[in-house]
């Protein structure tokens, strides 16, 4: 007989086991592991049942009251056929181990990673080839199942998008399977950046995802990283950088002067434009809706973000994109940085996913972050080009006398560079040349 595969959410709903030996044990557990509030109802406990509410006495028709599904297992035919009776009778969804016949459902062999769930079932007549597929679906998805982790917004999505694709043409067998996470900075919308954490404030959920193993990489905007990545962590790869310009975007036809107002929280961004600036939070196309309500004449965006939410070519907008040299861009703006454990298993493959250009601008421009213990709303600036072997690095701190300074260094030594440019920074937020 072949079963109809049916899938259902049982989180939170209260699942009753009739039985206190090792296959009622096993259900049981299989039962915690997707969220059921478990009781276990056994004559005779025989195992420990670790986060299940335990009652030691004769099954009675009130142990099924309330119950969203039933198993039961007993080592006695006649309790478990009772069990049975009585819930069909109530409409309740009864298993029964002794016999699939009776059950109104039947529990396949499952393999389950978080969210992502295989079950296979050969019926009544041969388990053991039931069993065999599990354990060699559970072995392909530890080999090439990669679990991704992403906040929620539009822009996260499109750029974890970006990653699936070049993993994918790296190795086609690889099964991607993506997780949603809001963050501190997504839930808080009020604060701005620097009242709670700034840097780190979009990646804090995740990298807790990552080190408790409930994902295996998290894909960010490089400008949103921590100063200092979680214990154990570290960017794997940097895919082919977008431009890293800022862009000014106004309604149509609008022409700005020294009294128009700029949507911007970022004191680096506020001190290189020549309007007026007012705080601003929200998602991109957030931000672009409080240009049309004229509550801002225009906002302060980053190209890369426009860009790959396809909003380059909307009519609606002017797009004044900033030349690099004249407008410092955040360091790593531009760059999508993938995040994951040392010594994953998976950091083979995600090093083919890197671009050695981009993740030496990484290198440099991450690289005065740390030395400066900056987050995203210090004001400085800092930018890399790579001319073949060289690497050029830009950068200004934005203080009461401006600065901008230089440094060049072979690409190999972009961690030399970063640390020059920090001293130079430094300097001149003391006012020194």
């Amino acid at each position: 007989m072949a079963y109809f595969p049916m899938f259902i959410d049982i989180k939170d709903k209260t699942c009753v086991v009739i039985g206190g030996g090792n296959v009622a044990k096993r259900k049981a557990e299989t039962l915690i592991s997707f969220g059921a509030r478990v009781k276990v109802v056994a004559a005779e406990i025989k195992c420990s049942f670790e986060g299940c509410e335990v009652i030691q006495k004769e099954f009675d028709e009130s142990d099924i009251e309330n119950a969203f599904i039933v198993i039961a297992a007993t080592n006695d035919r006649y309790v478990n056929k009772e069990v049975g009776r009585l819930c069909r009778s109530r409409g309740i969804f009864v298993n029964i181990a002794d016999s699939a016949k009776e059950s109104s459902f039947i529990f396949g062999a499952s393999v389950k990673r978080d969210n992502l769930v295989i079950s296979v079932n050969s019926g009544e007549n041969n388990p053991k080839r039931s069993k065999r597929l599990k354990e060699e679906i559970s072995e392909f998805m530890d080999k090439n199942v990669i679990r991704i982790g992403t906040r929620k917004s539009r822009l996260a999505k499109i750029q974890t998008e970006i990653a699936v694709g070049l993993i994918k043409a790296v190795d086609k067998n690889i099964i991607c399977d993506i997780a949603e996470f809001s963050t501190e900075g997504d839930e808080n919308q009020t604060k701005g950046l620097d009242e709670f954490g700034g840097k780190g404030a979009f990646t804090g959920s995740l990298e807790r995802a990552l080190l408790e193993d409930k994902i295996d990489i998290a894909v960010h905007s490089g400008k949103d990283l921590p100063v200092v990545l979680g214990e154990g962590l570290e960017i794997i790869a940097t895919p082919k950088r977008e431009k890293a310009n800022d862009v000014i975007v106004t309604l149509k036809g609008r022409i700005l002067d020294e009294n128009s107002v700029l949507g911007t929280s970022s004191e680096r961004r506020s001190r290189q434009i020549k309007c007026k600036a007012k705080g601003i939070r929200g998602n991109v196309e957030t931000r672009l809706k409080k240009i049309e309500s004229g509550e801002y004449d225009g906002v302060v965006l980053a190209y890369a973000g426009l860009k790959r939410l396809g909003l380059m070519e909307n009519e609606k907008y002017d797009f004044k994109i900033q030349a690099t040299d004249k407008f410092i861009p955040a360091p790593c703006q531009g760059i999508i940085a993938v995040e994951g454990r040392k010594n994953s298993r998976f950091n083979e493959l995600l090093r083919k996913i890197n671009d050695k250009d981009t993740f030496y601008s990484f290198l440099a421009e991450r690289g005065v972050v740390t030395r400066l213990g900056m987050g995203c709303h210090f004001p400085v600036g800092v930018y890399s080009e790579i001319n073949a072997d060289t690497l050029i690095l830009k950068g200004a701190y934005f203080g009461e006398k401006t600065e901008k300074v230089t440094v060049i260094e072979r690409k190999e030594n972009a961690e030399k560079a970063a640390a020059l440019m920090a001293d130079k920074l430094k300097a001149s937020a003391r006012g020194e040349t």
